[in-house]
């Protein structure tokens, strides 16, 4: 983005035409101040007389402050004096005050030592009141140790009683109790007095042997777990044993007995030994757990004969399914011998000796045991969950380190879930395998329309109610499990099988017996294969409603309208981390990848029908239709027939057309009919379109008006009962026939109507290009300023004059990100910066510059108070409620978690304030506002500061490992390495680190090499503001340049590397120590986008390099496919180009067939919004992320307004 130079800064100037016109200037400038000077002195030629006379002057002032500087000191050396003995002996007045007390207190101490330790010999002796002597003991540990041990205590509390020294006294009370309380509670545990449990229970912490207390009650508790646990078990005959629940109900019981005792006690143990110690108590319940519960799952293990069943699941071979996919076999020639295998009447069992039964029945179990075992840890980690504040974000329950390591955990993952994830697996692609080998169609149907059909809507064949029910058993059965590890392995394996087999059946049923081929060339394919063939692209159809329905069903998807959504059941099912939001996604990755197979196959068959039978029959109809009809008719031929024939060509239409669809409508699913019917209504418009052409040069006035009813009356019977929307493939007919019946005036007036001022939308139009343009360009403005305000201040206006100024209330404005309640810096800069071509110096607060003002000034605050950081929530002043954005981040420097947003370090956030104070003072050259700015100058002082420390060497000079200035770690993803410093790299080289990329993801090396570009520029650019407000002796804009002037050359040293195809090309990051890594980001600033940010020029032969890699395969983030192509991001799933990148590629190219190709791209990419996404999948426009991107819909329109200048005739093109 250049700057104009001001015609009084050398530094500025950017050609040598600029510096002769400066130095010009500046010999005009010297020479004036020459005269001025000489003139000066002229005039004062008496000035060294004057001099004299003042030196004179000065020389007998010395000697008088001499005599009044003696008068002084001794006037105030005796007052001096006097003050400081006072203050002295206020001072030891105080010392010995502090002194005393605490002489008080040491003796207050002792003599509750003292009581205490009588008290406690007292209470030991004949009465043996253990209560009173527990409580004098807890009374003695309130009481400091350097007291209880000091030598003033071992003189006065001994007597002749207790004649050893209080400590020894003290430990060997509590020594003595504690065996004898550890006694009675032991004898009490055996006797089951629960009254002395408790009683002797609560004395432990009062003489300070929590430790004891707690191990001798969870040994006592343990003891009843082991006991009722081993009754439960070995009370059962052994023909219990083989009922089918019966490990899972025994394992359940030894949970609930668990959790009812953690229930039951935890508010004793709270109450007397602390909050919090319950958790040592459940971590000894969870060691007897261990042995009990692996117990259960070892005999279940073995009698269930668990590893002989994985054994036989693992050698079934499958034959149907691999027999079903092999190509068909000829049979051979001759007769077979009579005992040939050739004449096997196949297997008997099909299922080869596995029980499908049995299998279905220790599944049962095993989801059984899992689901219990999921609720036992939620219970078990909630209890020892610590407290935490309410406005925490939360993240879920976290499974305490003792449960996530206990040996139970560790059987229930290798004898329940593996052995589940496995059969599950087995039993899905069994029963796949069993509806097909069963698979029946429906019986009696035909295209004959007169004739009733035989069976019931929808015509599908049984393998899909079959399948679809197993579907939905098996997600049911997973999910209750509420273990992440079997979601992860089942759902990923249904995925993979109903794709590959359920999908594959159908679709070689589809190729191999029912292909709907006619028999002779020229025919109509047998009705039987047609039928087949539509009851297979039904179940395609009905099979992804099902999956669809499944899914929705298991995430809750049933909120009626009006009604507040609902927390999703699965966060009750799986409550620990992110494991709900990853069993969501795992489930809608499931339902997306059936779709996409079912989807891509149903197309397919369409168009095969479509093809197959109903194409070849549209040309004939509409022949018949328009059969003898003429559009040039005389005046007064056929006069007494018009009013018979008014509707011959529709209701001959009408009736071919229904022959042809209405048998196959009866068959289809409403869905695969509207799919079929679109396919049908586009072929049937461009065949019309053919038949209008045939008629030009015949059509008179009269005929005209003919041919416009009669193609409405074919239109209007081709979509009846449809969608009003079909009617949009006949758009060009209709006009063609308008055309036709307009005067040459009328035809004029629109003729070169490109923009639809005529109220016309016409279908050759750019129409579309400008609706995207008019929705997006003005939308940051429209959506994104979510509030406009004033600094707040308590001073008078009135009395703001000169170096007050700065306090005057300043103009704010908070700029969100499109769909995210936060301004980034970066983002808001760049949203902005659309409009940097109609932005005018303009002092109203309602206008765009006030805007850009108040951007300005509030990314000024936000860095001022926390350069580090990217984003930040609204201003105080606007009154928006802030709330807590406090994770599970580690990020140093701290920060204010209600004031910032998003803490994560980005060189390119301070280079966008930079860049856009650039883009505000380069349109309105109003340097009066900086100048007033109580915050620009400092803001910019902070951002150099915070560079220049971010430049920092790994290591110190004597290789000692050092800290960087901003640290970061995440404990779910992006987390830098070294102790949240990332890797080591090589400092002072000119280069700056950057923790995170333009996308918020972590780098992989440091020296963002596209972020030091924007930096380096941005620096350069604004240094023209500092030299303009700042005087140069304040050093500021010589900082910038030579700060920008290192990191040029840093780049030139470290960010430049060969390639073997492109050669020199520039690194995205790099470390300084030689690692680099090649990509490109779409998000701006990239390398792609480097001469768009003033870094270097288009026709520089090293970004051209890079540019023709980043725009290839040769980029591993470069997406292909029929919708979109461009750059993508680690940011999204690859194979998902951003429109930005796209948008980029078009401001900085220079060819216009790239640049139309990509606008193509763009235009189809939006999903019928007219808005630009985020990122849209290379092949399936309806998939994309974030449907408001403003960022790129604000490029978007810079990008427009480009064109317009460079090359205006693109933008007269159809994209249509």
């Amino acid at each position: 983005m250049a700057v104009d130079i001001d015609d009084r800064d050398i530094f500025a100037a950017a050609s040598v035409a600029q510096i002769h016109e400066a130095l010009g200037q500046l010999h005009e400038h010297e020479a004036s101040i020459t005269q001025r000077l000489n003139a000066l002195i002229a005039s004062q030629k008496h000035l060294s007389r004057e001099l004299g006379r003042l030196d004179l002057l000065r020389a007998h002032l010395g000697t008088q402050a001499v005599n009044t500087r003696a008068i002084s000191n001794g006037m105030l050396s005796d007052a001096a004096s006097t003050a400081s003995r006072i203050s002295s002996a206020v001072k030891r007045l105080d010392r010995e005050q502090s002194n005393v007390k605490a002489t008080l207190e040491v003796v207050e101490q002792v003599a509750e030592l003292k009581a205490c330790v009588l008290g406690v010999h007292g209470s030991m002796g004949a009465p043996q009141d253990w209560e009173t002597a527990a409580g004098y003991l807890h009374r003695a540990a309130k009481i400091p140790d350097d007291v209880v041990n000091g030598s003033f205590a071992d003189e006065i509390v001994p007597t002749a009683e207790v004649p050893d020294p209080p400590r020894v006294t003290l430990d060997a009370a509590a020594e003595s109790l504690c065996g004898l309380f550890l006694r009675e509670f032991e004898k009490a545990a055996q006797e089951g007095d629960g009254s002395k449990v408790t009683r002797f229970f609560k004395l432990f912490p009062l003489i300070g042997r929590t430790d004891v207390g707690l191990d001798a009650y969870g040994r006592y508790v343990c003891q009843g777990v082991a006991s009722r646990a081993r009754t439960n078990f070995n009370s059962a005959a052994p023909a219990q044993r083989n009922e089918p629940f019966f490990y899972g109900n025994t394992i359940t019981k030894l949970f609930e007995h668990i959790a009812q005792i953690v229930d039951g006690h935890e508010p004793l143990v709270e109450r007397h030994y602390g909050s919090g110690m319950m958790q040592k108590v459940i971590e000894r319940l969870q060691i007897e757990a261990d042995v009990q519960g692996g117990i259960v799952l070892d005999t279940w293990h073995e009698e269930r004969h668990i590893d002989r069943k994985l054994t036989d699941i693992k050698s079934y071979a499958f034959s149907f399914l691999v027999q079903s996919f092999l190509p068909s076999q000829k049979p051979a020639s001759g007769i077979p011998r009579s005992s040939s295998p050739a004449n096997g009447a196949g297997r008997v069992s099909e299922d080869e000796g596995v029980d499908m039964k049995e299998i279905d029945g220790l599944l049962g179990e095993g989801a059984l045991m899992l689901g219990r075992y999921a609720l036992y840890a939620r219970f078990l980690s909630d209890k020892c969950a610590p407290a935490e504040p309410e406005d925490r974000i939360d993240y879920g329950l976290v499974m305490p380190n003792f449960l996530a390591t206990s040996n139970l955990h560790k059987k229930v993952n290798s004898h329940l879930i593996e052995p589940v994830n496995a059969m599950t697996t087995f039993f899905f692609r069994r029963s796949v395998e069993k509806a097909f080998q069963l698979d029946e169609a429906p019986a009696d149907l035909t295209l004959n329309p007169t004739k009733p059909l035989g069976s019931n809507p929808p015509f599908i064949t049984s393998a899909v109610d079959d399948v679809m029910y197993i579907v939905n058993q098996v997600i049911q059965r997973t999910l209750a499990t509420s273990q992440r590890a079997v979601v992860s392995s089942v759902v990923p394996a249904v995925s993979h099988i109903l794709g590959a087999e359920f999908i594959g059946m159908i679709q070689r049923k589809m190729r191999d017996e029912s292909y709907p081929k006619p028999v002779i060339q020229g025919g109509l394919p047998p009705e039987d294969k047609v039928i087949a063939f539509l009851v297979l692209i039904n179940n395609l159809d009905i099979a992804n409603d099902y999956v669809k329905r499944i899914v929705s069903q298991q995430l809750g998807r049933h909120s009626q309208a009006g009604e507040e959504d609902t927390k999703s059941p699965l966060h009750d099912l799986f409550p620990f981390g992110h494991d709900a939001i990853f069993v969501e996604n795992t489930l809608k990755a499931m339902e997306k990848s059936f779709a996409s197979k079912s989807g891509d196959l149903l197309n397919d068959g369409i168009t095969v029908l479509f093809s197959n039978v109903l194409k070849p029959r549209i040309r004939p109809i509409l022949a018949e239709a328009f059969r003898d009809i003429k559009y040039d008719p005389e005046d007064g031929e056929n006069e007494d027939e018009e009013e018979d024939d008014v509707d011959v060509v529709k209701s001959r239409f009408d009736r071919g057309w229904g022959v042809v669809i209405r048998p196959v409508k009866r068959i289809l699913t409403s869905a695969n009919f509207d799919r079929l019917l679109a396919l049908g209504l586009n072929s049937l418009a461009s065949s019309l379109e053919k038949r209008i052409k045939s008629y030009y040069g015949r059509v008179n006035e009269l005929g005209a008006v003919r041919l416009e009813r009669d193609v409405a009356g074919i239109i209007t019977a081709a979509t009846s009962g449809g969608a009003y929307s079909l009617r949009d493939a006949f758009q060009k007919s209709t006009q063609m026939t308008l055309i036709l019946n307009m005067e040459d005036d009328e035809f004029a007036e629109v003729a070169d109507d490109t923009s639809g001022e005529s109220g016309i939308p016409w279908v050759l139009d750019a129409e579309e290009r400008k609706r995207i343009f008019e929705n997006s360009w003005p939308s940051t403005l429209d959506t994104t300023i979510e509030w406009r305000g004033w600094s707040n201040t308590t001073s008078n206006l009135d009395e703001l004059e000169g170096p007050l100024m700065s306090m005057k209330p300043e103009e704010l404005t908070f700029v969100i990100t499109g769909d995210i309640e936060a301004m980034w810096l970066r983002d808001s800069a760049n949203q902005l910066q659309a409009y940097v071509s109609v932005l005018k110096k303009d002092d109203s607060p309602d206008s765009l510059a006030s805007l850009f003002r108040g951007a300005i000034n509030l990314q000024a605050r936000y860095i001022l108070e926390n350069a580090f950081c990217n984003a930040f929530q609204a201003p105080d002043e606007s009154g928006v409620v802030h709330k807590s954005s406090l994770n599970s981040d580690r990020i140093t420097p701290l920060f204010d978690y209600y004031k910032v947003f998003s803490c994560q370090w980005e060189l390119d956030s301070l280079a966008s304030f930079l860049q856009l104070s650039v883009d505000y003072v380069t349109a309105t050259r109003d340097y009066d506002f900086f100048q007033n700015s109580s915050n620009w100058t400092k803001a910019v002082e902070v951002v150099l500061e915070t560079a220049e420390s971010m430049t920092i060497d790994s290591y110190t000079e004597d290789g000692e490992w050092q800290h960087t200035p901003y640290t970061y770690c995440a404990p779910y993803g992006g987390t830098p390495i070294n102790n949240c410093n990332g890797s080591p790299h090589r400092g002072n080289i000119g280069l700056i680190r950057s923790f995170h990329r333009p996308s918020d993801d972590a780098c992989t090396y440091q020296y963002l090499i596209p972020s030091n570009m924007m930096f380096s520029s941005a620096l350069n650019t604004s240094s023209t503001i500092t030299s303009r407000i700042m005087p140069r002796t304040s050093g500021l804009t010589a900082r910038m340049q030579a700060l920008s002037t290192a990191i040029n050359r840093g780049i030139e040293k470290y960010g430049i590397v060969s390639d073997p195809t492109y050669g020199k090309i520039y690194a995205y990051e790099v470390d300084g120590y030689g690692s680099v890594n090649i990509m490109d980001d779409p998000n701006v600033p990239s390398l792609l986008s480097a001469p768009f940010l003033g870094y270097t020029t288009l026709r520089d032969p090293i970004y051209q390099n890079t540019r023709r890699k980043i725009l290839s395969r040769d980029n591993p983030y470069y997406a292909v496919g029929p919708v979109i192509t461009g750059v993508g991001s680690p940011h999204t799933l690859p194979g998902r180009p951003w429109p930005m990148a796209l948008i980029m590629t078009i401001l900085t190219s220079e060819d216009d067939t790239e640049i139309v190709q990509n606008l193509m791209w763009l235009v189809q990419s939006t999903d019928g919004l007219g808005l630009m996404h985020e990122s849209v999948h290379a092949r399936d426009k309806a998939v994309w992320s974030r449907q408001w991107f403003s960022w790129a819909n604000g490029l978007f329109g810079q990008m427009i307004l480009d064109l317009e200048k460079r090359r205006p005739w693109i933008l007269g093109m159809s994209f249509q």
